[in-house]
């Protein structure tokens, strides 16, 4: 039982990679570890990745350049869930707005993006 349990926490994450389309773009990946999960300790484990899939609406605004794209955020608690984020980005200023999908907008989360960032420079550039 252990076997299976430490096998499907190293799969997990290159299963669901694999069902994903292929421009998409796995920006952030979280490794843990566990108590329970003593093997965790050894190599830690993959249990939430948020992806960029590629797609993504360019415009233009009082001389500024303003990009508009959904990252999905996918989760493995004691069950698995999807998260998707409504994302702006003003590519002069270095600006991004982060919005939960179906939360309020006073839930928007306001951040400057460093020309580092893998989606600044995949939409910006």
């Amino acid at each position: 039982m252990f076997g299976y349990h430490a096998y499907y926490d190293y799969s997990w994450y290159e299963f669901k990679v694999s069902q994903l389309p292929a421009d998409s773009v796995v920006i952030y990946e979280k490794h843990t570890t566990s108590f329970f999960k003593p093997w965790s300790y050894i190599s830690p484990v993959v249990n939430a990745f948020t992806v960029f899939d590629g797609s993504s609406k360019q415009s233009e605004q009082n001389h500024q350049i303003i990009v508009e794209y959904y990252t999905y955020h996918f989760l493995k608690d004691p069950s698995e869930r999807q998260i998707i984020f409504e994302v702006i980005l003003n590519c002069t200023t270095q600006e991004r707005a982060t919005l939960e999908k179906g939360k309020p907008v006073s839930n928007t989360k306001f951040d400057k993006v460093d020309t580092t960032d893998k989606v600044y420079q995949l939409v910006c550039n």
